[in-house]
């Protein structure tokens, strides 16, 4: 199951960049009763997208499986 975590500003919204993706993906999480979904961490179900300081997309993993890398 995919959270479909869409990207939204956050500024004005009271959310840091650091904090918005967790709290985005936590609260779809438990809308769905995931408690497995939406958190990083040992053991977790995860697809992440890891960001360089310009916010350019790195890396994909899906399933802790990098499917995608940047060069």
């Amino acid at each position: 199951m995919r959270l479909g975590v869409a990207a939204v500003p956050v500024d004005g919204h009271g959310a840091s960049l650091e904090t918005a993706p967790g709290a985005a993906s936590r609260v779809r999480a438990r809308l769905i009763r995931r408690p497995d979904l939406g958190e990083l961490r040992t053991g977790a179900t995860a697809d992440v997208v890891v960001l360089d300081d310009s916010l350019q997309v790195q890396r994909t993993l899906v399933g802790g499986e990098e499917v995608w890398a940047r060069g």
